[in-house]
């Protein structure tokens, strides 16, 4: 076994770093890596090998005097690792993590494979007991403030580098997640199910993302009486101002940053070849008015394919069925969209089926609304364009023809055709609209 101590002072300084602290005076200039040689195949084997390694047990006893309460605690780790770096051999690891009082455990394990210039990982996470209440002299100060006593975690996940057989220079991403389950004080709060993905270009000016999914995911959400958002029993708030900030005094205008010289690049090209989401419930409640309002929106299908930044490209495809019980049966978007490319654009079919206004009218009373019906259905064509090509200046021009309207039975012919087109300019922090 190993033990350590590290203290903390209330200065914040940690006299064991400062121990350890390089003199500048011996400091060696390291020559930088050279760049690998043009069109040679990417590499992403790890250039470290490690035969064996086994670290039963590894005590660091922590006290920090620089939050209140003063932190004291000891840090348990064990580590095993076998067969890093080898080229014919699978690497297996597991490691163990304990912190007394604040963390009951951590445990990840797993496997590596770098064979033929790839790197391929699997990982089983758990964490359980958690103290984030524990933790609060740390978390709050990032706008982190637990309203649990513990957090659990558990997931899966999968990770492949490769050089593209295409293109040798190329890399490849797959990255997986499956199984992941968030606990607080006992009570699921979020789980997802599966989410997968490739990524292709990787070191080139063009990323490509095929066969993105997300599926079989739900999590509560809370808008507390402050309005700020809490999921799993934390919630996020704006962090505190710093104490003895170097920011200039109010009197004092900021110093505007010298620009730097520009670097001529070539625009970096996003494709999304495919991508897919199903089965996505998100559990609303919201607290800020006088009468809580709860809903459950789920996103039943969204597809998405060929969408791309690069201009002058044809519109990809976008499909989405969207529903909240008890509020909308569907909110369907059928048609072709441009999110990434500019002008942003799109040409959707919007059809919404039985929207029963009922359960949400103390979120419209807020806003002012009121709807004279039960249920209503509305179908329409909506077509967008949203230029942001110059600077300080937002173009828009959205278009809905063929709209038809349904309430309580009664069926009505809106318009054939409604356009709203202007202009947003916003310079110096301030916003004219024409």
């Amino acid at each position: 076994g190993v033990d350590l101590r590290v203290a903390r002072k209330a200065d914040g300084s940690i006299p064991l770093l400062d121990r350890f602290r390089p003199d500048p005076a011996d400091e060696v200039e390291v020559d930088e890596p050279a760049p690998p040689e043009e069109g040679a195949p990417a590499d992403f084997s790890l250039p470290l090998r490690i035969d064996d390694l086994l670290a039963a047990e590894i005590r660091l006893h922590v006290t920090d005097e620089a939050v209140s309460p003063t932190l004291d605690t000891t840090v348990h780790l064990g580590v095993i690792l076998s067969d890093l770096g080898s080229e014919d051999r699978t690497s297996a690891y597991s490691a163990l993590l304990r912190i007394e009082d604040y963390l009951g455990a951590l445990r990840v394990s797993g496997t590596l494979d770098q064979r033929d210039g790839g790197l391929r990982a699997r990982t089983d996470l758990a964490v359980t007991d958690l103290g984030v209440r524990a933790l609060a002299a740390y978390l709050e100060p990032l706008g982190i403030e637990p309203q649990v006593e513990e957090l659990d975690l558990r997931l899966k996940a999968g990770l492949e580098l490769l050089p593209d057989p295409q293109v040798a220079e190329r890399g490849i991403a797959r990255i997986e997640v499956t199984g992941l389950r968030a606990r607080s004080d006992g009570v699921t709060g979020a789980s997802l199910g599966r989410a997968s993905v490739e990524i292709r270009g990787l070191g080139t000016d063009t990323t490509e993302i095929v066969g993105a999914t997300v599926a079989d995911a739900a999590a509560s959400l809370l808008i507390d009486e402050r309005g700020d958002p809490v999921i799993v029993g934390i919630a996020l708030r704006p962090p505190p101002p710093r104490v003895g900030s170097d920011s200039a005094p109010a009197d004092e205008p900021p110093t505007e940053p010298v620009p730097e010289p520009a670097v001529a690049q070539s625009p970096q090209v996003l494709r999304i070849t495919s991508g897919s989401v199903t089965n996505v419930r998100l559990a609303l409640r919201d607290e800020t008015g006088a009468e809580p309002v709860e809903a459950e929106i789920v996103v039943e299908s969204l597809k998405a394919a060929n969408l791309t930044s690069e201009p002058g490209q044809p519109e990809g495809t976008l499909a989405a069925r969207i529903s909240s019980p008890g509020i909308v049966e569907a909110i369907e978007l059928n048609g072709t969209a441009s999110p990434f490319a500019q002008p942003l654009s799109a040409d959707l079919t919007l059809s919404i089926r039985d929207a029963t206004p009922g359960p949400t009218r103390a979120w419209l009373d807020r806003i002012l609304i009121a709807l004279p019906f039960e249920h209503g259905s509305l179908r329409t064509r909506l077509a967008a364009a949203v230029d942001l090509r110059k600077p300080g200046v937002l173009g828009a021009n959205v278009g809905l023809t063929d709209l038809e309207f349904q309430a309580d039975g009664d069926r009505y012919q809106v318009a054939d055709r409604i356009t709203v087109s202007g202009a947003l300019t916003y310079v110096d922090h301030g916003i004219d609209l024409d």
